[in-house]
């Protein structure tokens, strides 16, 4: 919020807002909203983030300032059209805070969601708005769970995919909605105080093995946020019974280890950044061999394709893998295809910056993606 206030101060202190109106009204390429008599415009070519010291903390508290302001839809599309072109975490972590006021505004799980466009589910950009069901589960079984139990209000929100299997399906928007599951994890863990000794017995009640996987899944991505120090949407844990990562955690568990070791790298990055040959480390003292590859492939194909198109970095980045740079490079080719890496890198071709041999490899793989 210190961000947000700072953001609308710098703002409102530019007495050139005006001017600029003029300038763009005439190409039509801005939109302009008035609260409280200020003009304030948010989505232009060249966004005022872009001269502040940190880009992306601008960006997250500008969509969450937007939202706070009454404007729900506004705020999507900022964060759609403005945020998520620069950083695809950026944009999920923003989704989450909009999501968490869609609800706060609204007081209706379905009003909400209605508020997201009809394209938001389909394959080219469910990952720019997934975190806003994040964030509005987040809000709503916080709120609710005094109410009604919670078993319920996981049935009510996930009600049109309470199936025995995962099919695949032709319908990519159906498989897009199923991530509801995902977002129930997120939503347990910010209603039970971030506590992933009562999350998970809840996750594991649930009656199919790939919805209790799911909902275990979004718990441990919200419980490895708490280790980035940007983080301001959850109630942070004394950092002495954090550790540097969720190695401890993950070792000691006896169900959901799969899901755990997918964030001991992420979670480790969130408190050394830039420190990626730590992170590798880290996944390589998980005591189950695959899910150490597990742990390898989500630094490569979350963390490392941070660096949206700057390939060179991503390259740096692997190389720090050691004996599974050539795994990373894989990871990241893939993932980078598959829009991890944002919509202007999903454009450019990675496989075609690695050595002859390995492009030929990176190729064949992403042919199935």
């Amino acid at each position: 919020m210190k961000h947000a206030k700072q953001w609308l101060l710098s703002m409102l202190a530019k007495r050139d807002v005006r001017a600029a109106l003029v300038a763009f009204g005439v190409l039509g390429a801005i939109v302009l909203y008035v609260y409280r008599a200020d003009v304030v415009f948010y989505l232009s070519p060249k966004d005022s983030c872009f001269s502040e010291e940190n880009v992306r903390v601008c960006m997250r508290d500008k969509a969450h300032y937007i939202a706070m302001s009454g404007d729900v839809i506004g705020a999507i599309r900022y964060t759609a059209e403005v945020v998520a072109p620069y950083n695809r975490n950026t944009a999920h972590l923003a989704m989450h805070m909009v999501g968490m006021q869609a609800y706060d505004q609204l007081g209706s799980r379905k009003a909400a969601m209605d508020t997201l466009p009809p394209e938001a589910p389909t394959y080219a950009n469910y990952l720019t708005y997934e975190g806003f069901q994040h964030g509005l589960l987040m809000e709503y079984f916080k709120v609710e769970r005094s109410r009604t139990p919670i078993d319920q209000l996981i049935h009510e929100s996930c009600a049109d995919h309470w199936v025995p299997t995962n099919p695949m399906t032709e319908d990519f928007s159906w498989t897009a909605n199923m991530q509801c599951f995902h977002a129930v994890g997120h939503g347990l863990m910010y209603a039970y105080e971030n506590k992933v000794s009562d999350v998970l017995p809840i996750c594991s009640r649930l009656p199919y093995e790939w919805m209790r996987g799911r909902c275990a899944y979004g718990a441990l991505m919200e419980k490895s946020y708490l280790y980035s120090v940007d983080y301001i949407n959850s109630l942070k844990l004394p950092k002495q019974q954090e550790g540097d990562s969720m190695l401890s955690l993950c070792n000691g568990l006896t169900v959901f280890k799969t899901e755990c070791s997918l964030f001991v790298g992420r979670s480790y990055l969130n408190t050394h950044r830039g420190d990626f040959a730590g992170a590798f480390a880290a996944c390589a003292k998980l005591d189950v061999a695959e899910n150490a590859f597990s742990c390898r492939e989500q630094v490569a194909s979350i963390s490392i394709t941070d660096s949206g198109t700057d390939f060179d970095t991503m390259h740096k980045r692997c190389a720090t893998a050691g004996p599974f740079e050539e795994q990373c490079l894989l990871n990241v080719a893939t993932a980078v295809k598959r829009g991890f890496a944002g919509k202007a890198a999903q454009k450019k071709d990675f496989c075609k910056t690695l050595q002859k041999e390995l492009t030929k490899r990176c190729e064949a793989i992403n042919v199935q993606h």
